[in-house]
């Protein structure tokens, strides 16, 4: 991708945040469903094929969270009274309690630290594509990187199948799932199969 072409989509994603900055900087997961959202152009998070879903997940994880009575996704006065209240309502809304909501805000995350990082988009479908293809080709692979159990998947950057069934058993909504296609992708191109 030319820099030009990165550096105004970087602009547009900027913008969009400072649109959506609430006062103080506390940002709650409305502020990031807002930001997701505005993220969500063409050349921005849409071009995740998962985007939508994601999105839709998201809202609807905090609509149910926000329904719920036990507990509420708003703390109950009594919790942390003495810290502010961005620290109260981050530290509630946790992962034990309303872990949809975080795993829904990690997905959109990362999209975004994708897009980012200049990493390709990866969908459902294609990293459980990819996958597939390395486990009905197990075997093959393994004589073939023996006796090092090393790949090469990119001109001085190796990998072995330990760390690749690790990448590949985190799935496609975490924070290196674009990683592990573009390994996966590679993989497939120089060994096929």
């Amino acid at each position: 991708m030319r820099l030009r072409t990165l550096g105004r989509r970087l602009q547009k994603l900027e913008s969009a945040a400072q649109a959506t900055t609430p006062p103080s900087d506390e940002w709650l997961d409305e502020d990031w469903l807002q930001t997701f959202t505005l993220w969500g152009v063409p050349d921005g998070l849409a071009r995740e094929p998962n985007y939508p879903e994601a999105l839709a997940a998201y809202r609807q994880a905090i609509e149910d969270a926000k329904a719920q009575v036990d507990p509420p996704f708003d703390p109950p006065p009594a919790f942390l009274p003495g810290r502010d209240r961005y620290a109260r309502f981050r530290q509630w809304r946790d992962r034990p309690r309303f872990a949809e909501v975080r795993d829904c805000w990690r997905w959109l995350a990362a999209m975004g630290m994708r897009f980012y990082d200049d990493e390709p988009p990866v969908s459902e479908a294609e990293f459980a594509s990819l996958a597939n293809w390395c486990e009905a080709n197990a075997d093959r692979l393994g004589r073939l990187a023996a006796p090092s159990q090393l790949f090469e998947w990119r001109p001085g950057e190796w990998t072995d199948a330990t760390n690749i069934r690790r990448g590949i058993c985190s799935g496609p909504r975490t924070f290196d799932a674009g990683r592990w296609a573009e390994i996966l992708r590679a993989l497939r191109v120089r060994y096929g199969g």
